[in-house]
C-alpha cells in the first residue's frame, strides 16, 4: 500500500548525484516510519508501522484500526534502520522545520489536525489529533522537503497540494478501518 517512496531525508554533505533538489544536503534513508495513536481516554497508544527493511522498495504496512467516536493524539517518528545502531531521523526533520512538513490527505470519516510548527509559525506535522468517525479507506501521510531557493523560504501557510516545492521524502498510504 505504497502510494510513492523516495526513501529519503536530508543530512549536511552535498551529494553530487542530487538532481532533484536545490540544497546542499545528502539524502539519508529512511526505512521505517511510525505512527504512534494515543486515544485521548487514556486506553493506552497503538503504533502503525511502515517498512523497507532493506531500503530497496519492497515494503510493509499496517492496517491503522481505530474506534469511532475517539480522539486520537498521533506522533510520527522516522528511522533509518540500516544505520548501526538504528538512527531515528526524526531530530534531524525537527532541526529542520523550516524545510519539511507532513502533509495528511485524510479520507471524510477522520478530521485531523497538525499541532506543531516550525519557527515561523507553519505547520510541521510530526504531532497530530484525528477525530475519528465509522468508515474504511486510506489515510497517505507524506513528508515533503522544501529546501529554501536562492536564499528565500518555498514553504509558505497556503500550500497547493497539487503544485508544493521540493520533493517527497516518503509519501505513504495507510489502510484504516474505523468501527
Amino acid at each position: 500500500m505504497l502510494f510513492t517512496l523516495l526513501a529519503l531525508a536530508c543530512s549536511d554533505v552535498k551529494d553530487p548525484h542530487d538532481h532533484d533538489h536545490d540544497h546542499d544536503h545528502e539524502h539519508e534513508v529512511m526505512t521505517r516510519v511510525v505512527l504512534t495513536l494515543a486515544d485521548t481516554h487514556g486506553h493506552g497508544s497503538q503504533d502503525f508501522t511502515w517498512e523497507d527493511p532493506n531500503g530497496d522498495g519492497n515494503s510493509t504496512v499496517e492496517d491503522i484500526v481505530l474506534s469511532a467516536g475517539e480522539t486520537y493524539e498521533v506522533q510520527v517518528s522516522i528511522w533509518n534502520d540500516l544505520s548501526d545502531p538504528s538512527e531515528e531521523v526524526t531530530p534531524e526533520i525537527i532541526d529542520e522545520a523550516d524545510e519539511h512538513q507532513i502533509f495528511v490527505t485524510a479520507p471524510d470519516f477522520i478530521e485531523y489536525s497538525i499541532l506543531d510548527a516550525d519557527s515561523n509559525g507553519l505547520d510541521l506535522g510530526l504531532e497530530q489529533e484525528w477525530v475519528a468517525s465509522a468508515g474504511s479507506g486510506t489515510i497517505t501521510i507524506g513528508l515533503r522537503h522544501m529546501p529554501e531557493e536562492d536564499g528565500v523560504s518555498v514553504k509558505t501557510d497556503d500550500m497547493d497540494l497539487d503544485n508544493l516545492p521540493g520533493a517527497w521524502d516518503f509519501n505513504i498510504d495507510f489502510p484504516i478501518t474505523v468501527d
